[in-house]
């Protein structure tokens, strides 16, 4: 679920820019995972963004930052960027900016996400990850997946 938050302004070089503020949320049965994200809008023209300030999507150039956020009995906890605990996994790029959208509940303690690069890719385009997090929001475990795996997983669990 979208959920619009507010919007606001920055100023970049003596321009200001109007950006978008958007939460998405994934309810679990004892947790919840909400996507913060800043954006430009789509009605300002790409020839116009101040690429040095977004997160050089190569798929999406509006975007300016995302962040996943824990909460479980309110307490709100900032995730570490998962792709900086995914070192040996192939279907990442290390120069490639993602955007990361919790895709489905497993279980008690487990989440799967999607990932997307965008852009001209073959085969870091799209990552997919299962992690599993302590009641304090904390990383317990996490591993890269298959686009096989993650589909099962998806459809299935």
């Amino acid at each position: 679920m979208l959920i619009p938050v507010n919007a606001g302004t920055l100023k970049h070089n003596g321009n200001s820019y109007k950006y978008e503020n958007i939460e998405s949320i994934l309810k679990c049965s004892k947790f919840s995972i909400v996507t913060k994200t800043k954006s430009f809008p789509f009605s300002l023209s790409e020839n116009k963004i101040p690429y040095e300030i977004t997160m050089k999507h190569m798929g999406n150039p509006h975007l300016i930052s995302q962040k996943q956020m824990y909460i479980n009995s309110g307490k709100e906890v900032e995730l570490p960027n998962l792709i900086s605990k995914l070192s040996n996994y192939k279907k990442i790029e290390k120069k490639r900016s993602y955007t990361i959208k919790p895709v489905k509940c497993l279980g008690a303690s487990s989440v799967l996400f999607s990932l997307w690069g965008g852009g001209n890719c073959s085969t870091v385009c799209e990552a997919y990850v299962k992690a599993a997090f302590t009641e304090n929001g904390a990383i317990s475990s996490i591993y890269g997946l298959t686009y096989k795996e993650y589909n099962e997983l998806r459809k299935n669990n």
